[in-house]
């Protein structure tokens, strides 16, 4: 990824940021995004103190025009755009289906999926002109197995991972890769404060 420029967004935290950081490593020149403008200046200090050449820019990437401005601000800074990792998709447990109402369905629908599918559409024009990319679509674990309390999550997801493989298809003989890849559990901050969550109210019953 030497020299390679690199959009990550959700880079402020978890996933985001740990991409951010290991491409650092990489000595991509990266290009940041994500709504949380402090932590994610604290990520883009930490990807130049190891070496690497940063700009970011923070914005609510679930509105509908926020990829088209982030994207365009990548471009104008480095002139190309080599690789997309889309890492954004906030978590949040519900007690059950019931209480997932239209504005969760509504919320996880325009982070999870239409917040990747819009930064495919704006990255992938440039990839075209440059004759290769790779784009990374961070799916999860929890499509193949059963979580009431994630179910709203876990639909947005699937249906990213189905997307990408699409966009795999249709972009191949361009020389653009598009993976989708799924995790499981992982230590983020999110997931370490739900436990500690979890293990008072344990506490408490106990």
């Amino acid at each position: 990824m030497a020299g390679r420029v690199a959009l990550v967004t959700g880079a402020s935290t978890g996933m985001g940021r740990a991409t951010a950081l290991v491409l650092a490593d990489e000595r991509a020149r990266l290009a940041l995004s994500s709504q949380t403008s402090a932590r994610l200046e604290q990520t883009a200090a930490e990807c130049a103190e190891r070496g690497a050449e940063v700009a970011w820019w923070a914005d609510d990437l679930a509105a509908r025009d926020a990829p088209a401005r982030v994207v365009a601000a990548a471009h104008e800074r480095f002139g190309r755009v080599d690789a997309l990792v889309n890492t954004v998709g906030p978590l949040v447990r519900t007690s059950g289906i019931l209480d997932q109402d239209d504005d969760c369905w509504q919320r996880h629908f325009d982070s999870v999926l239409m917040s990747a599918v819009r930064f495919c559409r704006e990255v992938v024009p440039l990839m075209l002109v440059n004759g290769r990319g790779a784009i990374v679509n961070i799916s999860a674990m929890s499509v193949r197995h059963y979580h009431p309390q994630l179910a709203y999550y876990s639909a947005q997801k699937a249906a990213l991972a189905h997307f990408t493989k699409n966009l795999a298809r249709e972009f191949a003989h361009d020389g653009i890769r598009a993976n989708a890849v799924m995790p499981g559990m992982i230590a983020s901050e999110s997931v370490q404060e739900r436990q500690r969550i979890a293990a008072r109210e344990r506490g408490m019953t106990e």
